[in-house]
């Protein structure tokens, strides 16, 4: 389960974007994501060569 989890959004060898899953859309094409500053949440929807990453805490 990804709510919860802190995550990186990658596109090819770069992070686009990173935050923490808030909500997961019913057929997993996009993800709520909260983050600090500015804009404290975001849609990220899925697409061609974008993956996620979830960042583990030790």
């Amino acid at each position: 389960m990804l709510v919860g989890q802190s995550v990186q959004v990658w596109r090819g060898n770069d992070i686009v974007d990173q935050g923490t899953v808030d909500a997961v859309t019913s057929d997993g094409r996009a993800i709520w994501l909260t983050q600090r500053g500015a804009v404290e949440r975001r849609m990220v929807t899925k697409e061609r060569g974008t993956g996620l990453r979830v960042q583990l805490i030790n």
